[in-house]
């Protein structure tokens, strides 16, 4: 999922974009060698220095309140 929505950002689609089958063509645009998944978002550095041209901003919520 990580690397598919990254290529989704990266080459909209109109139609469907959920498909995954639109983004295929396109891996090879992304170094993921070596990360594992599911991503880990402590890997964000990593990832990032594996292509310096993409940068993943990720936020997390928690909440205090239970």
């Amino acid at each position: 999922c990580f690397i598919y929505s990254i290529l989704a950002a990266l080459h909209p689609v109109q139609i469907h974009p959920e498909r995954v089958s639109h983004y295929t063509k396109y891996l090879n645009e992304i170094n993921y060698k070596g990360l594992e998944f599911p991503f880990n978002p402590r890997h964000t550095q990593k990832k990032e220095k594996m292509n310096p041209t993409i940068a993943v901003s990720i936020y997390h919520y928690e909440n205090e309140s239970k």
